[in-house]
């Protein structure tokens, strides 16, 4: 008879997510079915109920886990979560909590989401799923601040101006006000940040393995990316495009393509695809090499139209242009909202802004104008602005 596989099994619900299949019953359950099914043996069980999975601090059960894992009290090779969000939804606890773990040969099987740590392709999935799962929580709290930035604005332009304490309610709410552009400032920034620690996943050196199960998961990170990072995300794939100067007759801009990777085309592998005389493309990543039978070829789908490439906002990003001012301007500190009124003063286009006022008459505090100056000079340095 087979040595059963010992494992420890964490199960975790917040205070918001009492509902079918996320209930710990529900979790247990699912657990100890697919426990058995893969002939292991639960050593201990641990659960956090009403306990947030945005950091490990506050979770008892879950650091008596890791504990007992580092103490040698839990002689286990593995932990059963439900889905990686029980487990953790800040990808640099998820991460940090992994390596504790691996450090004393214990790795992480997220049931729901097909993923085991001790695979190749299983700690990139990890970090992947876990950076998407925290820009959903950063996001859902920048929809928060911006909407409290929303109503402050409103109270402040409904404030009666005969009241006799007019000006000192209209300060208290302008600083108020202040904060939460701080806030807002903040969760954006992070939210850069985890979308840039995902772009950094194809500096990593990635089996081919790896390749077919990011690829798995790209509609999931396409759909977080802005258009920058889509570009940057692409130029992983394409080394060389070139195009028409015109429209061709079939509505047609693309002539050729060099991708950094062998792709099968009709019936051959090449890495360069050309179309003087073709009207349609379809191209399939190749995967022969991962030993894959057929059915597993993956085909990928990328909207160009969806990319323009010839928008000023490729040239540099916020944070590029913040630090150019920084450098020239004895450590001067710009905010993105002060950055975004003066491209729009300058005519440059801006993509997508948190910051933008709902209407013209909400309050909304504007760039000194040192500050603008050394923006501009900026914009000109990055050739943005002539």
């Amino acid at each position: 008879m087979n040595k059963k596989i010992k494992c420890d099994i964490y199960t975790r619900v917040s205070t918001t997510m009492q509902v079918d299949g996320y209930s710990l019953d529900a979790q247990k359950e699912k657990l100890k079915r697919y426990a058995e099914f893969q002939n292991m043996e639960i050593v201990n069980e641990y659960s956090d109920e009403g306990k947030s999975g945005k950091s490990v601090e506050g979770r008892p059960e879950f650091q008596r886990m890791l504990d007992n894992i580092e103490n040698g009290t839990d002689e286990v090779q593995f932990v059963l979560v439900f889905k990686l969000s029980r487990f953790g939804r800040n990808a640099a606890d998820v991460l940090n909590s992994l390596q504790r773990m691996q450090d004393f040969g214990v790795n992480l099987i997220c049931v729901e989401d097909g993923i085991d740590s001790s695979k190749d392709s299983g700690k990139l999935m990890i970090y992947v799923l876990s950076a998407v799962t925290e820009i959903e929580g950063l996001e859902k709290q920048h929809r928060q601040l911006t909407g409290a930035k929303a109503r402050l604005g409103q109270q402040m332009d409904s404030l009666d101006i005969m009241d006799k304490f007019y000006e000192k309610k209209y300060q208290d709410m302008e600083t108020r006000l202040y904060h939460l552009y701080d806030e807002i400032e903040g969760v954006e920034n992070s939210i850069e940040e985890v979308k840039n620690r995902l772009l950094n996943i194809r500096q990593q050196k990635i089996s081919e393995e790896n390749v077919y199960q990011f690829l798995l998961y790209f509609d999931k990170l396409y759909d977080k990316f802005t258009d920058l990072e889509k570009k940057e995300f692409l130029n992983s794939f394409v080394e060389q495009v070139d195009i028409y100067e015109q429209e061709q007759p079939d509505g047609r801009f693309l002539k050729h393509i060099k991708f950094r990777f062998p792709v099968y085309f009709g019936d051959r592998e090449t890495q360069e695809l050309c179309w003087d005389n073709e009207s349609t493309v379809e191209t399939v990543v190749l995967l022969s090499q991962l030993k894959q039978k057929p059915d597993d070829y993956i085909n990928v789908t990328i909207e160009l139209d969806d990319v323009d490439i010839t928008s000023a906002e490729t040239k540099a990003t916020y944070d590029e242009i913040k630090k150019y001012v920084a450098e020239h301007n004895a450590g001067m500190k710009v905010s993105n909202l002060y950055i975004s009124q003066v491209k729009r003063k300058c005519g440059i286009e801006v993509g997508k802004n948190y910051n933008l006022p709902k209407n013209e008459d909400s309050r909304q505090p504007q760039c000194p104008e040192d500050k603008e100056s050394a923006i501009v000079e900026a914009l000109k340095h990055f050739k943005m602005n002539s």
